[in-house]
């Protein structure tokens, strides 16, 4: 689990990376970058999880508890359906913003978080890499007491990145609606990556953990 200030620094750092893109078409003229208009879809979402999710339950049988199962099951059938529902400004998303991915340095008073590990970048809503930041990093206790402050502080880093207010105004609704991401990451990537002890309980903690923050957020997460 981050430390509060880690937190703060990945917060800094998303509102950063976002607002560099927020709302750019260009972005949509570049055929390197997963989700934008110039080629055709890489992957379909839908069936690669329609076909991964009975793998991933088989695998890990009893482990899998049943908010995963919950979840899993309703996602099922309705990942492009959740894909669609996203609505807000695009911009240049990591799509896998998580502590691993991220170098700290304290003592460096103006840059004291790197963001790394850039193979999985895209172009969605930025909230999805918050969401998938505190719904796979912090235990559901902690997350729901942090959520509100950290969701604020990225927010007004957004602000002062000059980014309009009518685009910041529907950032918690977008967040809560991207709760799945850490799920569907947790639940694809440990089918198709080299099988470890240390891989199983990352996958299973960031699908637990997801899963239970969308729970939570049920009223939008879960509606479709």
């Amino acid at each position: 689990v981050p430390t509060r200030a880690e937190a703060e620094w990945a917060m800094d750092a998303a509102a950063g990376i976002h607002a560099a893109w927020w709302g750019d078409p260009s972005l949509d003229t570049l055929d390197w970058l997963s989700g934008t208009k110039a080629v055709p879809p890489q992957i379909d979402s839908e069936t690669l999880y329609a076909m991964l999710w009975p793998a991933f339950c088989d695998r890990y049988g009893d482990r899998i508890s049943k908010e995963i199962k919950i979840v899993g099951e309703r996602y099922l059938g309705n990942i492009q359906r959740w894909l669609d529902s996203r609505s807000g400004p695009r911009c240049l998303t990591h799509n896998d913003f998580r502590p691993d991915n991220m170098l700290y340095c304290a003592d460096d008073k103006d840059q004291p978080i790197v963001i790394v590990d850039w193979q999985t970048v895209g172009v969605g809503e930025g909230a999805s890499d918050i969401a998938y930041y505190l719904g796979t990093s912090m235990d559901a206790a902690t997350r729901k007491v942090e959520e509100h402050g950290l969701l604020a502080r990225y927010r007004t880093g957004l602000d002062r990145h000059n980014i309009p207010f009518a685009d910041l105004a529907q950032q918690w609704n977008a967040y809560r609606l991207a709760s799945f991401s850490g799920m569907l990451m947790g639940v694809t990537a440990s089918m198709v990556v080299e099988q470890t002890d240390r891989g199983d309980a990352m996958f299973l903690a960031m699908s637990e953990r997801s899963a239970l923050m969308a729970i939570d957020h049920a009223e939008i997460a879960l509606d479709f």
